[in-house]
């Protein structure tokens, strides 16, 4: 889902993903819209996050999820 700009969450990472400040717009609007009723986080490799871009990245959509659950 994310952009290999932001970095490497596995080896099957390609091109063409969101930012994540475009996936947490995403998360937000999908929270305001609809209920929420799951959410996955998948594919993390930390040998491939280097910088740990991607794992700030998925903490950041948790916290966006937690904060929506907490306001419904």
């Amino acid at each position: 889902m994310l952009d290999v700009s932001v970095g490497r969450a596995n080896g099957y990472a390609a091109p063409g993903g969101l930012l994540s400040s475009e996936l947490l717009a995403v998360v937000r609007t999908a929270a305001t819209r609809l209920p929420l009723a799951s959410a996955t986080l998948a594919s993390w490799d930390p040998d491939l996050d280097v910088d740990g871009r991607v794992a700030a990245a998925a903490l950041d959509v948790l916290a966006e999820i937690g904060a929506a659950l907490r306001n419904r």
